[in-house]
């Protein structure tokens, strides 16, 4: 993603990257399917596509929706309008009615890396690779949403300290731990190695000091590019659990210390770039991932240790890039674009945001 795209998205608007964007995906290395794709496991859900809409078209490319859900009927969404690279910058969008009606915010609401804090309040990082201060250090920006989300009440400058000679690239998740405490997915690449190194920082104290908790997984082996760009959700029993690109197969690991460990990562689909993952209420745990497609998996008992066959919600030009959240009646909401990317044209002469909404039950 261009450095222009970010500062216009972390200044005011969404934090979000894309790595390596319009590269193909990489052949696997013989090292990166140390483990079998999970059996699939569909005989415990019913799962119904009830409508694909769009969410805004223009005649500019749109790409890399991010989405966060608020109190109520609240959904904030951040995508890139633009050619990748050359003219993108962020815009956002607001819905008050749960996804039917969307439009321009007149304040800046938190993006779709956001979470929501049990207080009201709203949570998102800013680190981007910056460069290191003079003692080691990068700096970070915590930033705080109050009315759940709709407006941006705090900047906390605070910095990241670590044993890692890497510029950390905050992606995708932020979770309040039953501490109080706040940890966050980092990913980027050490100095002296190829491949992406994913790891989890935390902080105690509302983001003034950030620390290394753990490395999620890093390997000089698997993938064409490492293990990047987590998504991480907690579990109902508590586990932390991750889903991981490569540059090849997508690998899932977990935790079940909070954090502080993490097991072998294990491969869950033979592609897949920016995994989201959703737990929802009715304890179904949700996968979305893309390129090729744009491609849905369920795991019915929410453990993420068995999942369903893949569903394909869209064959197409796009970034293939995707964002889940549950609907206000528990429907799953995922969010996709239809449009040019790159050098690839999109299918008519305006592109499109799109959001598609699924009944997600078990039986």
């Amino acid at each position: 993603m261009s450095a222009t795209l970010m500062k216009s998205l972390m200044n005011p608007l969404a934090l979000f990257l894309a790595l390596s964007p319009c590269m193909a995906r990489a052949a696997e290395s013989p090292q990166s399917a140390k483990a079998a794709i999970p059996k699939p496991d569909a005989k415990d859900l019913d799962v119904e596509i009830l409508r694909t809409v769009t969410v805004f078209e223009a005649k500019e490319h749109l790409n890399f929706p991010w989405i966060f859900r608020g109190p109520g009927k609240f959904l904030s969404l951040a995508c890139s309008t633009g050619l990748h690279t050359k003219t993108e910058r962020g815009m956002r969008l607001i819905s008050t009615d749960d996804g039917d009606t969307w439009t321009k915010p007149t304040e800046t609401p938190v993006g779709g890396m956001g979470t929501l804090l049990p207080d009201g309040r709203a949570v998102v990082l800013s680190c981007w690779g910056p460069e290191p201060n003079p003692n080691g250090s990068y700096p970070t920006t915590t930033l705080f949403y109050t009315d759940g989300g709709r407006k941006r009440v705090e900047a906390v400058a605070g910095t990241l300290t670590w044993p890692l000679n890497m510029k950390p690239h905050f992606h995708r998740n932020i979770l309040q731990m039953p501490d109080g405490s706040l940890i966050a997915t980092i990913y980027g690449r050490q100095d002296g190695h190829k491949k992406y190194t994913s790891a989890l920082i935390r902080t105690e104290d509302g983001g003034k000091r950030w620390t290394l908790l753990s490395i999620i997984a890093h390997s000089e082996q698997v993938g064409g590019e490492g293990f990047c760009e987590p998504a991480m959700v907690r579990l109902t029993n508590g586990d932390l659990f991750c889903a991981m690109r490569t540059g090849g197969p997508l690998y899932t690991t977990r935790s079940t210390n909070g954090g502080r460990t993490w097991s072998t990562p294990v491969v869950v689909a033979d592609h897949g770039v920016d995994p989201d993952l959703l737990l929802m209420e009715n304890g179904v745990l949700a996968l979305s991932y893309g390129r090729p497609n744009v491609d849905l998996r369920f795991s019915a008992d929410g453990t993420g240790l068995n999942w369903s066959p893949p569903m394909t919600l869209y064959r197409g030009p796009g970034c293939s890039y995707t964002s889940l959240v549950e609907g206000a009646n528990h429907d799953l909401l995922a969010f996709f674009s239809q449009s040019g990317f790159c050098g690839t044209p999109g299918t008519g002469p305006l592109n499109m945001m799109r959001m598609a909404r699924l009944s997600v039950r078990r039986k």
